[in-house]
């Protein structure tokens, strides 16, 4: 509100500033950090344990300006401590399995769980491939792939799994990969040194970062984007 002389009324702004330290208060407390229309972060460690990967340290940000850093560097972890307001990014690259670490019960590790308006979720059963696939669709979404290997190493230590079934396959018969819309891949894929292997094996699949091909009876969790 502006008051006729076009000064601000000091009780309106700071309502509205309340206001907002509320709401802001309140989407912490549920574990959620909206850093722009684009990203959202969920707590994935509340103190304990965080990723033992590097982070760029900055100190004294406020819990959401660490979110917009994160997010404006396109980052997918970043770290909030309570106690020392230190706020650690990370937006390097990976090559290897990620291990935790005890962290201070102080500090929060978030990581992004949607980007415009999907979700990456682990599917609700751990079966065969095409049974995976099934269960994506019945969430309302698909079997997801992507060639960032960093991305990848991230996304089994949140699902808690080595070994994740993705949305690309091949036909018996074929020597081409197909994406989980049916469409023929022409760019590279980051296979794994010993993969693929062209046998009796149509079902893909990350293996610690690297894609790998599977014979069809063999059951792992998937990437669902719903």
């Amino acid at each position: 509100m502006l008051r006729g002389n076009g000064t601000p009324n000091m009780m309106s702004l700071v309502l509205g500033i309340r206001s907002l330290a509320y709401i802001l208060l309140l989407l912490s407390n549920l574990g959620i950090c909206q850093s722009s229309n684009s990203y959202s972060y969920t707590i994935l460690y509340n103190g304990t344990w965080k990723m033992d990967v590097n982070y760029i340290s900055y100190t004294l940000h406020s819990q959401l300006i660490c979110s917009s850093i994160c997010a404006m560097r396109g980052c997918w972890l970043f770290t909030w401590d309570d106690n020392s307001m230190e706020c650690g990014v990370f937006d390097d690259t990976l090559n290897a399995k990620i291990y935790n670490v005890p962290a201070p019960l102080s500090l929060k590790t978030y990581f992004r769980y949607t980007i415009n308006g999907k979700q990456l979720v682990r599917s609700l059963v751990k079966d065969v491939w095409n049974n995976v696939k099934t269960n994506c669709e019945n969430l309302g979404g698909q079997l997801y792939y992507s060639g960032d290997v960093t991305r990848i190493l991230l996304l089994h230590n949140v699902l808690g799994e080595d070994r994740l079934w993705v949305g690309i396959y091949r036909i018996p018969g074929e020597t081409i990969f197909r994406d989980i819309n049916g469409q023929q891949i022409l760019y590279s894929l980051p296979w794994l040194p010993s993969d693929p292997n062209f046998e009796n094996q149509f079902s893909i699949g990350y293996k610690l970062g690297g894609l790998a091909d599977f014979y069809a009876t063999v059951q792992f969790y998937g990437i669902c984007e719903i």
